[in-house]
């Protein structure tokens, strides 16, 4: 619109009455009726009206039977829109003041109007020459005397901003954020279609309404108070909301509310723009608590890593030093037993570890099994027991246990020695962090499930740790002054052991005053499901035929040693080998030959190469891999290999004997 903003029917009116002023003038000039005083007057009048008009006024007479048009007059809003004096283009030729008037369409406007004198509106269009250029308006009427004349306003200037308000509009419109736009109230006047994706509400629902229908009612009140004093004193605000949608999901958004104002620099509307985070937020927090768990485990890992270095270096440490005391020549025969079961004590320890870290790692490869057997669960108990009580009693505890079944009926098939391990462990954790009273531990039956527990008066577990000693390398204490041995595994390894007889295990604990761990596993499930007495898997427990031939290659002679006589107790012949090339050998030698227990890593030939040639040679012999490397890896390239099973060292006997009967 134009400055003045004066509207069209203003402009139309002030052309009427311009046109009849002109009319009663050249009419009383022709009848010579009118004063020569009245006239000058209504001649200033005309004057002072054509002058001051806002919209530029140019007069025309036509000439050469109206084939052009010569500017007859040239008013000061025209000079200025046109940028032109009124002597410059006076008598001139409209073509000549404006080149490109044809292209534009006025001249034919010109010439129809002062043929028929009937007015005409020239829409808004853009006039463009060398000289000029710009949007213009034309309004184009024939006097009486034959003049025509043209009323015109150059609206470049509404139009550059008409455009920009429509980039504008349409960005707003288009925008991947939520625009909401209030009055100084707060009442809503405009939203984007953003904002009815993300909410829900459409624009009749919320025009009017305050933007509170979007609470969640999650963010405290003062949060709120804070955002509006800021915006009514003219500041921008930024902050998140957690927001509710029309359909009662919550949702994040950070948003930026600014106040507009008025000439006047009065508080007018307030308009926020705002961005869903929901996602970002949810990624943020995956991220916060990745890393998180990433400093916790570097923390676990460290710890671990003292810790397993000092459970290794310690029983190490006792049974190299105890050795280097037995070549004492004046050790008395005392000491030397003494030494002996010191040395074996430590080596049970480190064994422990190194089994308990192997368990491990063939959990999480999936590779480890159960084997189940006949079990007494009151001799399970009875043994424990007795293997402990010494401890016990050394600390001065009370030491009891509870077998909830008679004999007879605590007859059940699981898997005796993890049933035991797992037992074994709960009880030695409770007499080593128990100081004083005393440690009980036992069973009973509970409907289809036998329920054990192991009961202390140690020094607990405070609750938010209940869950995570679970965990692998987790223990009360990490610090480097705790008070107890450990490797932080058994609690972690027993409870999968448990969950792989398909029970549960769970603590229920008190900080100073003791805990009771429990596990349960099936009374009848291994019953129902093998359907054997216990003198049937008895009697064929590791039963080999006479005669029956085992191959053991290994590099190492106290490993082949060790093999030898395990397998030397079940009456099977043991032919030994040092390398692949004489197990190849001895395979092409001794037909008789049933199993094959291979060492992978060995000089001369391998045992993966060693192993692709004997099945070359028979292809139906057994090959049981045995190796220090049981990663994924090593098992996959020891299968593709040829070996039918792939234990890992130290190789437990009751596992290696139950792989070789599964060959007979």
């Amino acid at each position: 619109m134009r400055d003045e903003e004066k509207t069209f029917s203003q402009l139309v009116g002030e052309l009427k009455a311009l046109r009849l002023r002109i009319s009663e003038l050249e009419n009383a000039a022709a009848d010579c009726g009118v004063p020569d005083l009245k006239l000058k007057e209504s001649e200033e009048r005309f004057r002072q009206l054509f002058e001051n008009i806002s919209s530029g006024v140019a007069v025309y007479d036509a000439v050469d039977g109206g084939n052009d048009f010569v500017f007859r007059d040239f008013n000061k809003s025209a000079e200025k829109i046109d940028k032109l004096g009124k002597n410059d283009v006076i008598g001139k030729s409209i073509q000549e003041v404006f080149p490109g008037v044809k292209k534009f369409g006025l001249f034919d406007a010109l010439q129809r109007v002062w043929k028929t004198g009937t007015p005409e509106h020239r829409p808004l269009s853009m006039y463009e020459d060398e000289r000029v250029a710009g949007w213009r308006e034309n309004y184009i009427f024939k006097l009486p005397g034959g003049e025509v004349v043209t009323v015109y306003d150059d609206i470049t200037h509404e139009k550059q901003v008409e455009e920009k308000l429509k980039i504008i509009s349409k960005a707003i419109e288009q925008n991947p954020v939520t625009v909401v736009i209030t009055d100084r109230n707060a009442n809503i006047e405009y939203v984007n279609p953003k904002f009815t994706d993300l909410t829900g509400y459409s624009s009749d629902e919320v025009l009017g309404k305050n933007p509170r229908i979007l609470q969640s009612g999650k963010v405290p009140p003062g949060f709120y108070e804070n955002l509006w004093q800021t915006i009514l004193a003219g500041k921008e605000w930024h902050g998140e909301f957690l927001n509710k949608k029309k359909n009662g999901e919550l949702y994040w958004e950070v948003a930026s509310i600014s106040p507009v104002t008025n000439e006047q620099g009065v508080i007018t509307n307030f308009v926020a723009v705002k961005e869903d985070i929901t996602e970002k937020k949810k990624l943020w927090e995956q991220l916060v608590e990745a890393k998180e768990k990433a400093e916790e485990s570097d923390r676990l890992k460290s710890c671990f890593l003292a810790n397993i270095s000092h459970e290794i270096r310690t029983p190490m440490n006792g049974i190299l030093g105890f050795s280097a005391l037995l070549k004492e020549p004046l050790l008395s025969g005392e000491e030397k037993e003494q030494y002996i079961e010191l040395i074996h004590e430590s080596g049970k320890r480190m064994l422990s570890i190194i089994n308990n870290l192997i368990d491990i790692s063939r959990i999480e490869t999936g590779e480890l099994s159960l084997y189940p057997d006949t079990t007494n669960v009151n001799e399970v108990i009875e043994s424990i027991h007795a293997s402990f009580n010494e401890q016990a009693r050394k600390k001065g505890l009370s030491f009891s246990c509870e077998m909830g079944l008679s004999v007879k009926d605590s007859v059940i098939v699981t898997d005796k020695a993890r049933l035991n391990q797992v037992l074994s462990h709960l009880v030695g954790n409770a007499l080593k962090y128990t100081s004083e009273g005393d440690v009980a531990f036992g069973y009973k039956k509970n409907g289809e499930m036998l329920e054990f527990y192991v009961r202390d008066t140690g020094i607990g577990i405070p609750r938010e740790q209940q869950v995570k000693i679970f965990e692998r390398f987790r223990q009360v204490s990490l610090d480097a002054t705790r008070g107890y041995e450990g490797a932080g595994l058994g609690l972690s390894l027993g409870k999968k052991f448990v969950e792989m007889m398909n029970g549960t295990m769970w603590v229920d604990s008190t900080p100073g005053k003791g805990s009771v761990f429990y596990f349960s596993i099936p009374y009848t499930g291994f019953m129902k499901a093998k359907n054997r007495s216990k003198k049937n898997v008895e009697d064929n427990r590791y039963a080999f035929p006479s005669g029956f031939t085992i191959l053991v290659v290994d590099d190492n002679s106290i490993s082949r040693l060790l093999l030898k006589g395990v397998l030397s107790g079940q009456q099977v012949r043991v032919i030994l080998a040092e390398n692949g090339r004489e197990a190849v050998e001895k395979v092409e030698q001794e037909p008789d030959i049933r199993v094959v227990l291979m060492d992978m890593k060995m000089p001369v030939m391998n045992g993966y190469e060693a192993t692709s040639r004997i099945k070359e040679i028979r292809p139906d012999l057994p090959v049981i891999a045995q190796t220090a490397f049981a990663d994924p890896e090593e098992r996959e390239t020891a299968k593709a290999a040829g070996c039918d099973v792939v234990l890992a060292k130290p190789i437990n006997s009751e596992e290696l004997l139950a792989e070789v009967q599964r060959r007979v």
